[in-house]
């Protein structure tokens, strides 16, 4: 059976900090996206990123990362690692990125 991805206005309507998500592959490629956001430049953001990241995450012992975030005072971005690239989401500023960033792992 294969695993179908969730659409990505379904991801936004499930996540109340998020404004916008995209679904790129490993290339940067946008297949899905829902909501305001850039979804070219994040999720180019987000696969660029994703391979520093993971090279950081082995060099640490680490291990592969899966997702990632980061919080400004304006805004988060999270980035999800999925099996054929990656889902990228852009919300509010948040205190607690961690449940947000679980949700949109779930995909």
């Amino acid at each position: 059976m294969v695993d179908v991805p969730i659409p990505c206005v379904r991801l936004l309507q499930s996540n109340r900090a998020v404004r916008g998500v995209a679904r790129a592959d490993l290339d940067g490629t946008v297949h899905d996206r829902a909501g305001q956001l850039d979804a070219d430049a994040l999720c180019a953001v987000g696969v660029v990123a994703q391979a520093q990241l993971s090279q950081l995450g082995e060099a640490l012992s680490a291990g592969k990362l899966k997702r990632w975030y980061v919080v400004s005072d304006e805004q988060t971005l999270w980035v999800n690692e999925c099996e054929d690239g990656v889902v990228v989401a852009i919300g509010t500023e948040t205190r607690n990125p961690e449940p947000t960033s679980k949700a949109l792992a779930r995909r």
